[in-house]
């Protein structure tokens, strides 16, 4: 019987070797692109939040250029995600000064990206086992 588990065990831990990270999760690679208004955005963060019985999981990375990429070893498992993305404003712009005016002292940055792309997000997406899991957000401003 014992012999029996052993092997069981073994043959369980060779099946899914290739798959397991250090945290034990089937975690997966993400990239892909984010426009505003049909442009790359410049900067921001994206954030992917899964909800579920067992396990509460949020994985991101940053945003430059409209191009985002997660590594597997800091990504996803495979599910349904919740999709939230941020660009705060960096302040404006002093003509002639080539620096930026700082928000006032503790107060947030205004997002440049709607609620509805974060805070109150509408956007999802599917992480597949084993797939490319490249993702395209087409942001609107209004």
């Amino acid at each position: 019987m014992m012999r029996a588990v052993g092997l069981w065990v073994a043959a369980l831990a060779v099946a899914m070797g290739g798959r397991e990270r250090g945290d034990g999760l089937p975690r997966q690679s993400g990239s892909g692109t984010v426009t505003l208004d049909g442009q790359p955005l410049d900067y921001g963060s994206i954030q992917f939040v899964k909800a579920g019985e067992e396990l509460t999981m949020s994985c991101g990375g940053l945003i430059a250029d409209g191009r985002f990429a997660i590594p597997r070893d800091q990504g996803p498992i495979p599910g349904p995600y919740r999709v939230a993305i941020y660009a705060p404003d960096r302040g404006k712009q002093v003509p002639g000064s080539g620096s930026e005016q700082p928000t006032a002292a503790g107060s947030v940055p205004k997002d440049r990206v709607p609620s509805r792309y974060n805070q109150s997000t509408t956007l999802t997406a599917q992480v597949d086992d084993g797939g490319e899991n490249v993702f395209a957000f087409n942001l609107k401003s209004k």
